[in-house]
């Protein structure tokens, strides 16, 4: 696009901009853009309108003299859309908003994304700034609205998935447009030109989807980020079954848009959609993978057709319930054969019967082992992910984990990632909707609770505080005498984590058994001294930028 023209429409994606990991230190999060605001703006632009996608945290990264406020001042979009997709973003999101309003006080300003879609009358009624959300899927009511702000009709009672202010009043219209699988297959997530800096973003927006802020580019480029490009592929939209933890399940997909069942995209798009990805330099695709019951063969012809094709490109396969075989000889014969093809599993813990209260696809150990068993001898690595603090989850469970999971690693060295994270509070999650069916006490209960915490930059690996808690995790610690909170609940858990599941430890010992004393002296001495590295590095060659949240009150 010409910098020195004027935008009918921007859309804004904001990265969670301050959080601290002691050895990284201070890093952006949720680099990745959700594609869905791709697929907005192409439908934008093929409508005649100009349109741009402005990553914030791309800009800061590859201009320190970057001004959004200059930004917006030279190119001044009539409408802007912000993506409040993730929760963690709430804070940036809306601050950037009041930012824009300020500028530009004509501007008409518009959020979506899961978050915003699920809190879109408290977001309302909070914010002034805020003109509307369109909720659930949003191609279609997005285009609608641009152009009815553009026809200057002002009568937007017709738009569906659309709360607006009119006049004083909070209006909130049906939730009648859910993107089916025709209309998924008119949609292109590909048309990445349409990025300001494209080519940096994506360079720089890599798995996993972090970025340091105290690192050089180059540093980043080595230490911290894969080395592949990896292209979220969009297969589907939608769920078959709820995970207590996840916010993008069964119940929530028809809470917040009003979707009944899965819509899929027919394997000659997202072929295409690949090829493309790869004309914009992409070597790796990152897949779902999920058994669809209308088309349960649907990814096993997808890998047959990807070899008919002759794509050459990477793969990460995520897979919500463990792969069949056949699923597992296509996906080796579909992929090139290398580190960055690997298949992600998530038993989220070693307990049977902590997994199978919390997990819509269950399988038992035996089960999941005799799967790493078969992937392993097709030598394709695996990465599995593993939660603390699950609902139904004690201090017992948690060492069945860690002894789960030393098997794993003396039986799969050579192929195995094990990473274990602590759960946070996730809107709309079974969790969340019902807390005292799972046993937590809930401590985010608006979307003010979400935004405030959002915008603080915690000295710990948590991201932002956890948003729940659970009173039998909390006994066992005597600095909470017996009463627990959700401090006390977060510090049981980072105790648990350093002594017995350090990252750091695996990678340094190459997954080899470590006594649980000698990962916790093992984890202290290395964040100390990784800490010590970045800064010094910081200090020797220059920070390339520092930024914090913004605050426009």
């Amino acid at each position: 696009m010409d910098e020195s023209k004027e935008l009918d429409c921007l859309l804004v994606y904001i990265p969670k901009l301050d959080n601290f990991y002691k050895p990284i230190g201070n890093y952006f999060f949720a680099m990745q853009l959700p594609m869905g605001l791709l697929a907005i703006a192409d439908l934008v632009y093929k409508s005649s309108y100009s349109i741009e996608i402005l990553h914030l945290g791309i800009e800061i990264i590859s201009n320190k003299d970057f001004s959004f406020e200059e930004y917006l001042k030279r190119t001044k979009p009539k409408v802007v859309g912000l993506s409040l997709h993730w929760y963690y973003q709430s804070y940036d999101v809306i601050e950037s908003a009041k930012k824009i309003k300020l500028i530009l006080p004509d501007s008409f300003i518009v959020l979506g994304g899961m978050t915003a879609s699920y809190y879109a009358e408290q977001i309302m009624e909070e914010f002034n700034c805020i003109d509307a959300v369109v909720r659930g899927d949003g191609e279609k009511p997005f285009l609608k609205l641009l152009q009815e702000v553009f026809n200057k009709g002002n009568n937007f009672f017709d738009i569906p998935n659309l709360t607006w202010r009119d006049k004083n009043e909070i209006k909130k219209n049906q939730m009648t447009y859910v993107a089916e699988n025709s209309d998924l297959d008119e949609l292109s997530f590909t048309n990445f030109r349409l990025i300001k800096n494209y080519s940096l973003y994506i360079k720089y927006a890599r798995f996993p989807w972090i970025w340091p802020k105290g690192l050089s580019r180059a540093m980043n480029l080595k230490f911290i980020l894969d080395a592949s490009l990896v292209f979220p592929l969009t297969t589907y939209r939608g769920c078959l079954v709820d995970c207590s933890y996840c916010g993008g399940g069964k119940v929530a997909q028809e809470k917040i848009n009003n979707r009944k069942k899965v819509s899929i995209r027919s394997i000659d798009r997202v072929i295409e959609s690949i090829k493309a990805a790869q004309s914009y330099g992409y070597n790796t695709i990152y897949i779902n993978y999920l058994p669809f019951e209308e088309n349960p063969l649907y990814f096993d012809e997808l890998f047959k057709r990807i070899k008919e094709e002759k794509i050459r490109i990477n793969c990460m396969l995520e897979c919500s319930a463990l792969p069949s075989q056949d699923s597992i000889r296509l996906f080796k014969s579909a992929f090139l054969d290398s580190s960055a093809t690997q298949i992600f599993i998530s038993p989220e813990s070693g307990s049977e019967k902590v997994r199978r209260s919390n997990k819509g696809y269950f399988f038992d150990n035996q089960e999941l082992t005799e799967c790493l068993r078969f992937i392993s001898g097709f030598q394709i690595p695996i990465v599995l992910y593993f939660c603390l603090g699950l609902p139904f989850e004690s201090i017992d469970d948690i060492k069945i984990s860690k002894d789960f999971q030393t098997l794993l690693k003396k039986s799969f060295r050579k192929y195995i990632t094990i990473h274990t994270e602590p759960l946070s509070l996730i809107p709309a999650s079974p969790m969340e909707i019902d807390p005292s069916r799972y046993g937590i006490i809930k401590t985010k209960k608006r979307f003010m609770d979400f935004f405030q915490n959002s915008g603080i930059s915690n000295s710990s690996f948590f991201p932002t505080d956890l948003g729940y808690f659970k009173v039998d995790f909390c006994f066992s610690d005597q600095n909470c005498k017996g009463a627990c909170d959700e401090f006390c609940f977060k510090r049981n858990l980072q105790k648990i984590k350093c002594k017995n599941f350090c990252k750091l430890v695996d990678l340094i010992t190459g997954n080899r058994f470590v006594p649980s004393k000698a990962i916790f002296l093992l984890s202290k001495l290395l964040c100390n001294v990784s800490n010590v590295y970045w800064k010094l590095e910081s200090l020797i060659n220059g920070r390339s930028y520092t930024y914090k949240s913004p605050n426009y009150n």
